[in-house]
């Protein structure tokens, strides 16, 4: 074998080795990624149990004196899902979405079934917008305000109007 040959072995050699240690690099590699994606089933299924358990209430708010059973949403995946494919909205419940820093909050009633009041409010609790009687139709359109809200709150529809919210207003919570 002349030097061009073994130059030639060499490469071809040493590039197997470089490819079998690359794709065991990127087969590694998958192999770590998480296996577990979240698709349309899951979501769908996910809310169908939501519906089923109907309202997992765990803390209650106040407006004067109206108690609300609320059901917050806090992660992203809640916060995304709110009432989405929900057939009904008791009375005296309300879903509380709580942001990590206030801003500009927008809702769209993606996937909806029942019309409902939006509340927002700043970081005191207090009442910065109201939209009242939003409908499923109105997708996708978003609504919202130019403050920023720390916390979004959604109740049946009329309850706004029933129970005298309105700008100014205070919550506790």
């Amino acid at each position: 074998m002349n030097p061009l040959q073994v130059g030639v072995l060499v490469f071809v050699f040493i590039g197997g080795i470089g490819l079998s240690v690359k794709n065991n690099i990127q087969e590694n590699i998958v192999n770590d990624l998480p296996t577990k994606t979240i698709n349309e089933t899951q979501v769908k299924n996910e809310s169908i149990k939501r519906i089923k358990n109907e309202w997992n209430t765990d803390t209650v708010i106040m407006f004067g004196n109206h108690n609300f059973e609320v059901e917050t949403a806090e992660t992203i995946f809640q916060k995304t899902k709110g009432l989405s494919n929900r057939k009904t909205f008791p009375k005296n419940h309300a879903m509380l979405f709580t942001f990590l820093e206030p801003g500009k909050n927008g809702f769209w009633m993606k996937d909806m079934y029942v019309s409902i009041d939006i509340v927002w409010l700043d970081e005191h609790k207090k009442v910065i917008h109201v939209e009242e009687k939003v409908a499923p139709d109105t997708f996708p359109q978003v609504f919202g305000n130019d403050k920023d809200s720390k916390y979004v709150l959604e109740f049946d529809e009329g309850t706004a109007e029933k129970i005298g919210i309105k700008i100014g207003s205070k919550f506790d919570f």
